[in-house]
């Protein structure tokens, strides 16, 4: 009887080892498939090796951020005020300019040295009748200052007669002071006329 019963709790206690090792066998079994699970899950996280890992692309010259510079403000223009052009003066009513060459031709008559012409002013009367045109002219004699004379003619455009009106024109040129019978003066309306026009021409 005792021999039977150590032949069933040695058989039973076979089957128990047996059954130990069946249930640690599983164990292990599951747990080396919950850990390849848990590699397959954290390995997409994992930094990869330096070796195994793509080359990044390296900025081109395009790529890189260009740095606008502003563009400078430009100075303000400064505004130009022009200086006041003062009116063209107009000569008087009736006063005109006779030729250069004909003023020179009067100056001709000159006594002592040649006379050089600078400009004149003229101005035509009928004052005693026929017309007679008054003419001032200025003038400057060798080594002196201008000065301004007055003459009179029949024609300031042709042949006539030239007479000597004031002190100047008398002092400088040859020509008469008149005839016996009309002698135009210094104090003659046109004198006036002529000598004033004179300082608006050029």
């Amino acid at each position: 009887m005792s021999n039977e019963q150590d032949l069933n709790t040695g058989e039973a206690g076979l089957n128990r080892q047996s059954t130990d090792r069946k249930w640690h066998s599983k164990k292990r079994y599951r747990a080396l498939i919950g850990f390849f699970a848990l590699c397959l899950v954290i390995n997409p996280f994992l930094p990869e090796d330096e070796e195994d890992a793509e080359p990044q692309a390296q900025p081109t010259a395009t790529q890189e951020e260009t740095t606008t510079v502003p563009e400078p403000t430009p100075s303000p223009v400064p505004t130009l005020t022009p200086d006041p052009v003062e009116p063209e003066a107009t000569l008087p009513p009736g006063v005109f300019q006779i030729e250069a060459e004909f003023a020179e031709r009067i100056l001709d008559g000159a006594e002592d040295g040649p006379l050089t012409y600078l400009r004149n002013a003229a101005y035509t009367t009928e004052e005693y009748g026929d017309p007679l045109t008054y003419i001032a002219i200025e003038f400057t004699y060798p080594s002196g200052d201008p000065l301004v004379g007055v003459w009179a003619t029949g024609s300031p455009v042709g042949q006539s007669f030239v007479w000597s009106v004031d002190g100047f024109a008398q002092e400088f040129t040859v020509w008469p002071n008149g005839r016996p019978d009309f002698s135009p003066s210094v104090t003659d309306e046109a004198s006036y006329t002529v000598k004033n026009a004179l300082e608006l021409t050029s």
